[in-house]
């Protein structure tokens, strides 16, 4: 997916941020990979930006949407009441802070059930 920068800001938009955090967990061999999806493909369809794999094999993996304001949260929710993880991104939060989020929301949401955890 390419990515746009704000004329504003000239930060990544919250999902590019969500990337760059993600391919830094999968290079620390956090998690073993995740699926970021195209645009109107079949996970965009159902509200899932991101697929996030866990370590072990399981095949479990976590569905995540990004936001970068939470007024678009609350929509997305009833549009969307089975995906579990909305997380809301700002442009200026560090990659570093993303890493931390995406790893407490996903020992929050498998609660040590994932081995990775």
């Amino acid at each position: 997916m390419e990515w746009r920068t704000s004329i504003v800001s000239r930060s990544p938009n919250p999902e590019r941020k969500v990337e760059l955090a993600l391919e830094g967990l999968v290079e620390k061999g956090v998690i073993p990979h995740f699926i970021h999806a195209e645009q109107n493909d079949r996970l965009d369809s159902n509200g899932v930006d991101f697929l996030i794999f866990f370590n072990g094999g399981s095949g479990l993996a976590l569905p995540i949407q990004i936001k970068g304001e939470s007024g678009k949260s609350s929509r997305h929710r009833r549009k969307y009441p089975h995906i579990p993880v909305v997380l809301i991104i700002k442009s200026n939060v560090p990659i570093k802070n993303v890493q931390k989020l995406l790893i407490q929301t996903m020992k929050s949401y498998w609660n040590g059930f994932a081995p990775m955890m």
